[in-house]
């Protein structure tokens, strides 16, 4: 967003300093002569070169898609199920990732809570279509991890596999939230950490101390 900015105000700075220049042009002994002969002196003002007028629109242009861009990579949070390319083209995925984010705790004791949150999260990969291949409490009870299948992994961008890492770890964040408060030794609802892996075991992307998400690629 930032360069965007620049390459925007530059556009309109160079635009101010143009007009500023030619109208000082005009004012000089050079282009009063040149007008008292008759002769076009348009070499002298810019404003008069067509070029100058495309190179200011691409640059103005490009600090506005720059920033355009920068705000819809801001909204990427609103979604919270993991998508692909065959994904995005159907409205199914759309709809689980809405009632995924609004799944509540139906248990009656802390330790149904956690057994309902292990049901949802092996449930994953059927509800994704297996772009996550499991999705499960760990062993010491202090995390969630969320694995997503190779095929998504090798078939994504590095962009689109983070925006992607970032939704799979906010259905895990959320799920944690839902189904609280656990039993003692378990992580806390509303700190837990979510680790985004692929299925070799390298870290894709998890929580951070202040319960935001990382990117580890």
């Amino acid at each position: 967003m930032i360069t965007g900015l620049i390459l925007f105000v530059l556009g309109i700075g160079f635009i101010v300093y143009m007009f500023k220049h030619d109208n000082q042009v005009k004012q000089s002994d050079k282009y009063k002569e040149a007008v008292a002969k008759g002769t076009k002196p348009r070499k002298l003002l810019i404003h008069r070169k067509w070029w100058v007028w495309v190179l200011i629109v691409f640059v103005v242009l490009a600090g506005i898609g720059e920033m355009t861009g920068a705000n819809d990579d801001d909204n990427d949070s609103e979604s919270t199920a993991p998508k692909t390319h065959k994904v995005q083209k159907k409205s199914k995925p759309a709809a689980k990732k809405k009632s995924a984010s609004k799944t509540k705790s139906k248990g009656t004791s802390k330790k149904e809570n956690a057994e309902l949150l292990a049901t949802a999260l092996h449930a994953l990969p059927k509800k994704t279509h297996g772009e996550i291949q499991s999705a499960k409490i760990a062993d010491d009870h202090m995390d969630i991890k969320i694995v997503l299948s190779d095929d998504l992994v090798d078939s994504m961008s590095d962009a689109a596999l983070r925006k992607t890492a970032k939704q799979a770890w906010e259905i895990g964040t959320n799920y944690a939230h839902n189904f609280g408060p656990y039993p003692d030794g378990y992580f806390d609802r509303d700190a837990c950490p979510v680790y985004i892996l692929d299925s070799a075991g390298n870290e894709l992307g998890k929580s951070t101390m202040f319960g935001d998400f990382k990117w580890e690629g």
